[in-house]
């Protein structure tokens, strides 16, 4: 995961933790090749990330009105809206209209 989109998706279908490894290795390769900004080495960009990643999550958390990452976690809310919606989707193409 590279976004705060993605944590949130692995989140709520069930994951139990992420280890975003790659980017931490990307951010080191970043340091190596002069890539980061002056002054910024990669284990500062790393607190960095992890501090953004956080507050993105709060804030997405706090919108839905869930309190814990534990009532976030296997919740599956992004596939319940999903399947809503390709059912009606699949009605309509039938010509049946279901409002429910």
């Amino acid at each position: 995961p590279r976004d705060v989109h993605q944590f949130a998706c692995l989140i709520g279908y069930g994951a139990g933790t992420i280890n975003p490894y790659l980017l931490f290795e990307t951010l080191v390769d970043m340091e190596r090749d002069n890539y980061l900004p002056e002054g910024l080495d990669a284990q500062t960009a790393e607190g960095k990330f992890i501090k953004a990643i956080n507050k993105g999550l709060l804030k997405i958390f706090s919108k839905m009105g869930i309190s814990t990452v534990q009532s976030y976690c296997g919740a599956q809310i992004f596939e319940a809206i999903g399947y809503r919606s390709l059912l009606h989707r699949h009605a309509l193409a039938r010509g049946r209209r279901r409002d429910s």
